[in-house]
């Protein structure tokens, strides 16, 4: 077997300040970041910016309603009969709607979620479960877009 030339040691990475790729002979390459070169360490430079917290965005006040009919108005579209349409929408607004429809995404917690699905987990299991499905997406979607929420 060949003896490898340049392969990368424990010192000779120590001793890497240049910025760039440097070959390890077996076909990969260590790459130096410009933090390297001014003294700082990546790893704690990372932990630090994650550590700065993110301000919410203005409309962290959105109401729940407001969220599921603007999720409905992208996703009802590409259901192709009428009655798949209002099988979606129905749930929210016999269950969901009177319940956390006017609360703030922000402020939906498990425990508001619970409170909507409870009184129809026994009797309702299949249509619970759709319900809380649905719930699941349109606050999922809110943390995407930046209303955020407790869930």
């Amino acid at each position: 077997m060949a003896r490898l030339v340049d392969q990368l040691t424990e010192a000779k990475i120590r001793g890497l300040t240049t910025i760039g790729l440097h070959p390890d002979g077996h076909g990969l390459y260590l790459q130096i970041r410009a933090l390297v070169a001014d003294g700082i360490d990546p790893i704690e430079d990372a932990k630090a910016k994650a550590a700065v917290p993110v301000a919410p965005k203005a409309n962290s006040s959105l109401a729940f309603e407001e969220a599921a009919e603007a999720y409905m108005a992208d996703r009802l579209k590409r259901l192709r009969s009428e009655t798949h349409r209002h099988q979606w929408r129905q749930p929210l607004e016999d269950y969901a709607y009177p319940i956390i429809g006017n609360m703030p995404v922000a402020e939906i917690e498990t425990s508001a979620v619970l409170t909507v699905l409870t009184p129809i987990w026994e009797s309702k299991c299949e249509t619970a479960s759709r319900l809380r499905g649905r719930i699941e997406r349109i606050l999922a979607r809110c943390t995407v877009e930046g209303v955020t929420h407790c869930i």
